[in-house]
């Protein structure tokens, strides 16, 4: 009878939602994996918005908990709610599915074990004018035991400008805290791979700027509490070598199809690549291929791209890397790993 009876719920809910909430302002997108001791939160501090025209979107991405379960206990009580249960993709995926099912104008992305302030949709609504296609918040980091603020600088800027800024890394890269217009994502090519799991969501970012013909808002208001490095996410691993090299080929062909691509985005992509082929693939212990891409990449980083300095020292460490690596003792690889943490520590600063 109780399974009767909750499934009659969902079915008022859902002719709710459509007879009364139609055209919702934003669409509010979770994609949901095993998540939880954390979704139930997440939720809750979502429907605790003092912006009240938007729908939920919980995509339930195959998960072996009791993570969908929960999302359908909140879908009974408020018609605002949609759930959906798919499976197992991997949050690209989920984020994709979700977007085609949104009803907004706006899309904003949360991850299941982030929080948002109650006035986090106020006041990023706030910042939409004709000329803003785009708004981007800050966020607070969190761990277990403090919260650290991401510091940000108010500021509008070019959908160029904004590229570089992501590609520099001074800003946070990730999907969430950022009011984005849903004609922007129409024909996105989505990097919908198992394999890629980090950082995906800066090529997804960096296809939208390319595609935006008025401004983006940054703003220094904190939006967004970001949970980091909770045991089984995707962030407290590391993705392999092939990993990376998927997704940075993919963000190179992005910027070169651009209509807008300039030498500063050029410039910030190179050193991006270098930060990711040198400081993860061997500060983290993984063995560095000299395959055409990373050739590609040495061949491309010439000094009016990288700063003199730092090239002769990438050069240096690159060469005894790539030619010396396998015959390279234990204590001489371990050496090499300190030499380039050293160096991005320096050039970093």
């Amino acid at each position: 009878m109780d399974y009767i009876n909750n499934h009659h719920q969902l079915f008022i809910n859902v002719h709710l939602q459509k007879n009364l909430r139609m055209n919702p302002s934003v669409s509010v997108i979770i994609p949901v994996y095993n998540a939880g001791p954390y979704i139930g939160n997440c939720i809750e501090s979502i429907l605790n918005q003092s912006y009240k025209d938007y729908e939920l979107i919980l995509v339930d991405d195959g998960s072996s908990d009791n993570s969908g379960k929960i999302c359908d206990e909140f879908a009974l009580g408020d018609p605002r709610i949609k759930v959906f249960h798919k499976p197992n993709g991997g949050a690209t995926s989920a984020r994709k599915y979700g977007v085609e099912h949104a009803d907004g104008d706006w899309i904003l992305f949360s991850d299941a074990d982030d929080e948002m302030p109650s006035d986090a949709l106020e006041s990023l609504y706030s910042k939409i004018g004709k000329n803003i296609e785009f708004v981007a918040g800050t966020i607070y980091y969190r761990t277990i035991d403090r919260k650290i603020i991401s510091e940000t600088k108010k500021s509008i800027v070019s959908p160029q400008e904004y590229i570089c800024i992501l590609l520099n890394r001074t800003t946070y890269y990730g999907p969430c805290s950022k009011l984005i217009k849903k004609k922007l994502f129409d024909d996105l090519q989505w990097l919908d791979d198992k394999s890629v799991y980090q950082n995906e969501d800066l090529l997804m970012l960096i296809q939208i700027a390319s595609k935006i013909t008025k401004s983006i808002y940054i703003c220094n208001e904190g939006v967004h509490y970001i949970c980091i490095s909770r045991e089984g996410s995707a962030s407290s691993g590391f993705m392999p070598y092939s990993g990376w090299k998927k997704l940075l080929v993919a963000i190179e062909t992005t910027l070169i199809e651009s209509d807008n691509f300039n030498d500063e985005e050029k410039k910030s992509f190179i050193n991006y690549a270098i930060f990711i082929l040198y400081y993860f693939c061997i500060c983290r212990r993984h063995i560095l291929p000299h395959d055409e891409f990373v050739k590609h990449i040495l061949e491309i980083s010439t000094p009016k791209y990288v700063d003199n300095n730092s090239m002769s020292a990438y050069k240096h460490v690159r060469n005894r890397c790539l030619m010396y690596w396998k015959v390279m003792s234990g204590t001489a690889k371990y050496l090499v790993k300190r030499c380039v943490s050293r160096i991005f520590l320096t050039t970093k600063k």
